[in-house]
């Protein structure tokens, strides 16, 4: 039986991951050069690339951990021990909860002008950002709002860092 607080840090780094990846990716396409198809099309392969990055990186992460957690226990130490079909799990959950946010991201250049669309994302990756930092501080026995404050400073840096990187190359490419 698999635990589901297992499936919570997969979905909880595909989440991070992936809006942070996202935002930056579009608000820098965005910037860089001043086409919502440019960045739905840029978004949309970043999102495919990093989902596929999370799952794998997460999966092998925990099949590292497990072979620890078999030493120790060959040690007699008591531990649990990851399974396979939890590594499984939580790098399927990792894989989806970053595609989904990642497209999340990328939806609002599909209807809204441009510099709407960047504000738009934007919010809306803070938002989910805030939302899982109080979430992850809840079940932890943490501070709700410092979490959720940390978790959207992450979403606040990749999209600044996106921006600059976006106008910089918009400068190149003239």
């Amino acid at each position: 039986m698999v635990d589901i607080r297992e499936t919570l840090e997969g979905a909880a780094f595909g989440t991070t991951d992936g809006i942070i990846c996202a935002l930056g990716t579009v608000i820098g396409a965005a910037a860089a050069t001043g086409s919502s198809s440019l960045a739905i099309i840029a978004g949309v392969l970043a999102g495919v690339s990093n989902s596929f990055a999370n799952g794998i990186g997460i999966y092998v992460s925990q099949a590292a951990e497990r072979g620890v957690q078999k030493a120790k226990v060959a040690e007699g130490e008591k531990t649990h021990v990851h399974t396979v079909q939890e590594n499984i799990i939580t790098a399927v959950a990792s894989f989806s909860a970053s595609i989904l946010v990642s497209l999340l991201m990328v939806a609002p250049f599909t209807a809204l002008p441009i510099s709407t669309a960047m504000f738009a994302s934007f919010l809306i990756g803070i938002v989910f950002l805030f939302v899982l930092g109080a979430y992850t501080a809840k079940i932890s026995k943490e501070s709700v709002l410092s979490h959720g404050i940390q978790y959207s400073l992450l979403g606040v840096s990749g999209a600044i860092i996106g921006y600059i990187v976006g106008e910089q190359l918009r400068f190149l490419m003239v």
